[in-house]
């Protein structure tokens, strides 16, 4: 999503060394691009049961109730434009065990995935400057980037809090847990770990790319490598070793994209373009 709030800030963190700069660009063809009944989408992501994507379309920020989630086929046809409509501004997406976790603007809507029937409002307290972004873990915490306030909120069975306690990330966006890792995309990329008591202090680490900015969504193939896609721009491929690899297709403009392993796709919403867009890549 794009940025909406700009103002100085610390950021308590603990710096490693930058990884390697990106020393390749690779332009791709378009495998589909998807123009019509979309509005200012936001997030796509695979759907196993329907075997389907969804996408968040914002459709007005500062217009509640205009907001809708839309069903798309891996081909790029639309199936259902308006599947889930009357949202304020949907913008993350996350899926476990069946349900389907958005946030939406201040709140999280929890919706059975599979008939799009809204079951729970979650509000966290204090109320969010500007949710993005969501990740869940195997636990069933969830997790939000507050990109106004520069934070990430946890919320489980206990309430919600800022995490870790006292922490910012400057323009926190993107999400994505791995490994017991919840990955944090923004001004930099951060790594957070998500073992241990609660009370124990967590270590934050930077885990950036040298030239590597504005994050919006972070992806990652089967065997952990990251893909990343930049707020407005490209989207970067992150080797375990080696230089990085900037992917780019016609059109691209990135909000928070989805990759597909097995079809080798990645799938790229442009935001206020108004866009779908696919295209095949090779990870090597």
């Amino acid at each position: 999503m794009n940025r909406f709030f700009r103002r100085p800030l610390v950021l308590l963190v603990l710096v490693l060394p930058l990884l390697s700069a990106a020393e390749e660009v690779r332009w791709h063809e378009l495998a589909w691009e998807l123009k019509d009944g979309l509005c200012e989408p936001e997030t796509v992501i695979h759907e196993p049961g329907a075997n389907l994507l969804l996408v968040s379309n914002i459709c007005g920020y500062r217009q509640p109730g205009t907001g809708y989630l839309s069903r798309v086929s891996l081909d790029g046809a639309m199936i259902d434009a308006r599947w889930l409509e009357g949202l304020d501004a949907p913008a993350g997406m996350a899926l476990r065990n069946g349900k389907l976790y958005v946030a939406d603007r201040h709140v999280v809507r929890v919706v059975d995935a599979a008939t799009g029937r809204i079951e729970r409002r979650i509000a966290p307290q204090p109320q969010p400057g500007a949710l993005n972004d969501i990740a869940v873990d195997r636990d069933g915490a969830i997790y939000l980037s507050d990109s106004a306030r520069h934070q990430v909120i946890r919320i489980d069975s206990s309430g919600s809090s800022v995490f870790p306690p006292d922490t910012l990330f400057k323009y926190a966006n993107g999400l994505h847990i791995s490994d017991r890792q919840l990955l944090v995309g923004g001004w930099r990329l951060w790594s957070v770990h998500l073992q241990g008591h609660e009370s124990q202090r967590r270590e934050v680490r930077d885990i950036s790319v040298s030239g590597l900015r504005d994050i919006d969504g972070i992806e990652a193939t089967p065997d952990g490598r990251l893909i990343v896609s930049i707020v407005g721009g490209a989207v970067w491929y992150l080797p375990n070793a080696g230089a990085a690899v900037i992917w780019n297709a016609p059109g691209l403009s990135s909000t928070n994209h989805a990759y597909l392993p097995e079809r080798r796709l990645v799938i790229v919403p442009t935001g206020f373009d108004n866009t779908l867009l696919a295209f095949r890549v090779n990870p090597e």
